[in-house]
């Protein structure tokens, strides 16, 4: 069952993930030219950004989360 709806995000700012490279972009299934977008390489850390749709999920969203993304009171 689903009991609430959150978004989850790397933290890549704090997690200091690297650009490594750049893409040519694409829009749908085209080849834009002379555009290319920037590819980071994402350090493994535990860094998110926990964005939710209502906080009145807050229960059932804190005890969702793995232990090394709750905070000790």
């Amino acid at each position: 069952d689903i009991t609430c709806v959150v978004n989850i995000q790397h933290n890549c700012i704090d997690s200091h993930c690297s650009r490594i490279t750049l893409c040519p972009l694409q829009q749908e299934r085209t080849l834009v030219e002379h555009q290319t977008k920037e590819i980071a390489q994402h350090m493994d850390t535990p860094l998110c950004l926990l964005s939710t749709h209502s906080i009145h999920s807050y229960e059932q969203i804190y005890m969702a989360l793995p232990p090394a993304m709750q905070l000790i009171e």
